[in-house]
């Protein structure tokens, strides 16, 4: 089955309305998540097999635990998708991410790639993400501002 873009639009949608509602079935239930290279679980120092680190950095949890902080560091923002190549079971997506950064009210606009793999039936079993890590640091001070 290949990928359903519609249903990756539905979580750009819901994250666009500040809401943290997931497509059933997006993720699959251990699918493995990164930012710039660094795993869920080593951003939490933990080791990949503790149990309560994996309910918290795998599936959709995990991108809950990315976007609620995100959302935090911005007054007002907007993701758009620019495009979508699917080649076997990977999926690249490319995104925008607009907006203005909590306390600051400096206007971020940055590319961000989506690199997936995607299982038979369809559920991205692995999300890559990568952000500018000026981009990255921007956030992380709002975040925390």
């Amino acid at each position: 089955m290949p990928f359903d873009v519609a249903r990756f639009d539905e979580l750009i949608a819901s994250f666009n309305r500040r809401v943290m509602d997931v497509p059933d079935g997006l993720f699959a239930r251990d699918a493995r998540f990164s930012l710039n290279g660094a795993t869920f679980e080593s951003m939490l120092g933990q080791r990949e097999d503790e149990p309560l680190v994996r309910m918290i950095a795998r599936g959709t949890a995990a991108y809950r635990f990315a976007a609620k902080p995100l959302l935090h560091a911005f007054d007002a923002v907007l993701v758009s998708r620019l495009d979508c190549q699917q080649e076997g079971s990977r999926v690249r997506i490319r995104l925008t991410l607009r907006g203005t950064l909590r306390g600051t009210g400096d206007l971020l606009d940055e590319l961000v790639d989506v690199d997936m793999a995607v299982a038979p039936e369809g559920a991205v079993e692995r999300t890559d993400v990568a952000i500018g890590e000026r981009a990255l640091a921007q956030i992380k001070r709002a975040r925390n501002g």
